[in-house]
C-alpha cells in the first residue's frame, strides 16, 4: 500500500463509500481536474495499476436478477482501461470531465475485499482529500 500514488490513493478512498462508480464520476472526484488529456491517461494507469493489484474490478454490466454488477475479466478490464482518452470530454464551464454520451460502454470501478481493507486504511491515515475523519 505504501507505493500507491495520490491519485490512486483517492480512487480506492472514493470507492469506499459504495464500493462502486461509474469510471466517469469517479475521474472528477478522486482529483482535481483541469483539463488536461494527461489527467486521463494517468487515470487510466492508475486503475491498471489498482487492478493488477487486486484492489478494483471493472464491471459493465448488471445482473439481471441481483442488478449486481458483473466483473468483466482481467484481460477486458484492461482492455478498457488501456486508452480511456475516447470516452472523456473536458467541459470548461464545468470544469469537469464528461463521459462521452455516443461511448456504448458505461463502465464502473468495482472495490474489491483486498480493496476495501486498503481504502479503509487510506480514509484513517489521510482522510477525505486530506481532512482526517476517523480519530
Amino acid at each position: 500500500m505504501d507505493m500507491l500514488t495520490q491519485l490512486q490513493r483517492g480512487i480506492l478512498a472514493v470507492l469506499e463509500e459504495a464500493g462502486e462508480e461509474s469510471l466517469g464520476s469517479l475521474r472528477n472526484t478522486a482529483d482535481e481536474c483541469h483539463g488536461s488529456p494527461g489527467e486521463i491517461d494517468a487515470f487510466s494507469s492508475a486503475l491498471r495499476e489498482l487492478l493488477e493489484q487486486d484492489y478494483i474490478r471493472v464491471a459493465n454490466t448488471r445482473d439481471e436478477l441481483s442488478r449486481g454488477w458483473i466483473p468483466l475479466s482481467r484481460t477486458e478490464s484492461l482492455t478498457i482501461l488501456r486508452d480511456l482518452r475516447p470516452f472523456f470530454q473536458w467541459s470548461a464551464p464545468d470544469q469537469l470531465w464528461h463521459w462521452n454520451e455516443k461511448a456504448a460502454l458505461r463502465p464502473h470501478a468495482l472495490l474489491t475485499d483486498a480493496g476495501l481493507v486498503v481504502a479503509r486504511r487510506i480514509l484513517s491515515e489521510d482522510g477525505w482529500h486530506g481532512r482526517r475523519i476517523f480519530g
